[in-house]
C-alpha cells in the first residue's frame, strides 16, 4: 500500500491492526510515532484511525478525511473543550432547510413510524427547527442508492445535523430519507410503546427498511445513526435481515452502562441529562393516555408478551434519562432493573459479528456518548479479525458537534463528509 504524505501507520505486534497517529497540533496526549502497540493505544483514549489491513485498503485508502493529516478534523481553536463543542453546535448552527414528504408507517404491534423522504433542499438555512418542513405526496420507485438516518435520543428529521448530512447526501447523488423514532420529529404515538436502544428498535427500523426496498426499490440501501440512533444501528446490522448495505455509527454511546454512569457527574446531571430527560418526559405525556384507564394507569402488552404498567407519573415528570428508563423502558421491554437494559442494550458486545461495513466515528472529549476499549470489543484482535469495520475518533467535537474550523456555525462538512465518502467507499468494493 503507497503511504500519503504524513500517514503514520503503526502495525500492532499482535494483531495486522493500525492506527494513524493525529496531527501534534491538538491538545491530548499523543501516541509516539514509535508506538508499536496498538490496543495499548485505544485503551489510553489516543486519538486515531482504527481498522485492520483489509478495512484499510477497502474503506480508509478511499477516504481522504481518514487517510492524511491534510483531511483531518480541524476543531476551532475557541471549541478545544468537549461541553464548549457541544453546547456551541447545538445552539448556534445554521444548516440547510429541507423540504421532506412524510410516509406514515404501520408496525406489527399498531405503532407508527415516520419516514420522512427528502423532496427538496433550500439554498435557505435555519438553525431551529423551522428549516424543515412537510408535505404529502406518492411514492415513487427510484434507483438512486437511498441513505436512512437516524437522529440522537428524541430528535428528529429538523434537526439541524440531520437536514445538514441530508443536504449533503443528495448533492451526492442519493435519495434521502430520515426514520423519526417513535414519538420523534413530531410522529404519532398509535401503541403503548416507545424506543428502547435494542428491542422494538431494531424492528422498528426493520419496517423501515423493509418498506423502502419495496416501494423504492433502490440500488442500495445504507444507514447513519447518530448517538442512541447509532447504538439502534449497530444492535440492528448484527441480526439477520436488517437489509441495510453499509453504516456509520456517530458519537453513540456503545457502552450503555458507562454512559449511564457518566451522567451521574454533578454537570452532566443538571445540564444534558435535565435537558434530554425532560423532552423524554414531555413526548410521554403527550401520550399517556394510551397507559392509563378510568382508574389509573392500567396494563398494556410487554413487548415479550404479557403486560406490564408503567409507572406514569414518574415517567411524565423524569428529569433524567434513567428515570424514563426506569418507569417505562425497562418494563415494557421484560428486564428487572434498568442496569439490565442498559448491559443488554449495549452495542459495543455485538460489533464483531457485524458482517457489513460499518465507520465508527466519536470524538474523545464528548462528555455524553464515551468510548470505551473492551476486551473482544474495540482490540486489535476484534479490528483485524473484522475486515468491515473502520473506528475512527478524533481528539476534539464534543457530542453531534464536529464544528470546522473554516466554518463553525455552518454543517459538520468534515464529519458528513467522511461518512459519505466511507459509504461511497463501501459501495464500490461491494
Amino acid at each position: 500500500m503507497i503511504r500519503p504524505p504524513l500517514l503514520h501507520l503503526a502495525r500492532c505486534a499482535v494483531a495486522a491492526a493500525i492506527v494513524i497517529n493525529p496531527p501534534a497540533r491538538t491538545e491530548r496526549k499523543l501516541i509516539n510515532v514509535e508506538t508499536r502497540n496498538t490496543a495499548e493505544s485505544f485503551a489510553r483514549r489516543d486519538a486515531g484511525v482504527y481498522a485492520g489491513d483489509a478495512a484499510v485498503a477497502r474503506f480508509v485508502a478511499r477516504t481522504p478525511g481518514l487517510r492524511s493529516w491534510a483531511g483531518w478534523f480541524k476543531s476551532p481553536a475557541y471549541l478545544k473543550n468537549g461541553h464548549a463543542h457541544t453546547i456551541f453546535a447545538a445552539k448556534f448552527r445554521w444548516t440547510a432547510s429541507v423540504v421532506y414528504r412524510r410516509h406514515l408507517l404501520t408496525t406489527p404491534d399498531g405503532g407508527s413510524l415516520a419516514l420522512d423522504i427528502v423532496d427538496k433542499v433550500s439554498d435557505e438555512t435555519s438553525k431551529d427547527s423551522t428549516g424543515a418542513t412537510y408535505v404529502d405526496g406518492a411514492v415513487e420507485e427510484d434507483a438512486s442508492p437511498f441513505l436512512l438516518l437516524l437522529s440522537g435520543l428524541g430528535g428528529g428529521s429538523q434537526d439541524t445535523y440531520v437536514r445538514a448530512q441530508a443536504a449533503a447526501a443528495v448533492n451526492r447523488g442519493w435519495k434521502v430519507g430520515v426514520l423519526n423514532m417513535r414519538s420523534c420529529g413530531g410522529s404519532p404515538v398509535t401503541s403503548p410503546r416507545f424506543f428502547s436502544a435494542r428491542h422494538g428498535s431494531v424492528e422498528d427500523v426493520r419496517t423501515a427498511t423493509a418498506w423502502i426496498r419495496a416501494h423504492i426499490r433502490p440500488q442500495a440501501l445504507a444507514a447513519i445513526g447518530w448517538s442512541n440512533s447509532g447504538t439502534i444501528v449497530c444492535n440492528a446490522l448484527s441480526e439477520p435481515d436488517s437489509l441495510i448495505d453499509a453504516a456509520c455509527c456517530l458519537a453513540a454511546p456503545l457502552d450503555m452502562p458507562s454512559s449511564s454512569a457518566n451522567f451521574e457527574r454533578p454537570f452532566h446531571r443538571n445540564v444534558y441529562d435535565r435537558a434530554i430527560g425532560g423532552s423524554l418526559a414531555e413526548k410521554f405525556r403527550t401520550a399517556q393516555h394510551l397507559f392509563v384507564g378510568a382508574a389509573g394507569p392500567k396494563p398494556v402488552p410487554a413487548y415479550f408478551g404479557g403486560e406490564f404498567i408503567a409507572d406514569v407519573e414518574k415517567a411524565s415528570t423524569a428529569c433524567t434519562i434513567r428515570a424514563v428508563d426506569e418507569a417505562l423502558t425497562a418494563p415494557c421491554f421484560g428486564f428487572p432493573s434498568v442496569d439490565a437494559y442498559y448491559k443488554d442494550a449495549s452495542a459495543d458486545q455485538r460489533i464483531k459479528d457485524i458482517g457489513v461495513p460499518l465507520l465508527v466515528l466519536n470524538a474523545a472529549d464528548d462528555p455524553i456518548a464515551q468510548y470505551n476499549n473492551k476486551p473482544g470489543v474495540f482490540d486489535a484482535e476484534t479490528l483485524a479479525a473484522n475486515p468491515n469495520l473502520v473506528v475512527a475518533v478524533t481528539a476534539t467535537g464534543g457530542h453531534l458537534g464536529w464544528c470546522d474550523a473554516a466554518d463553525p456555525c455552518g454543517p459538520p462538512g468534515w464529519a458528513q463528509g467522511v461518512a459519505l465518502d466511507f459509504l461511497e467507499a463501501a459501495r464500490e468494493t461491494a
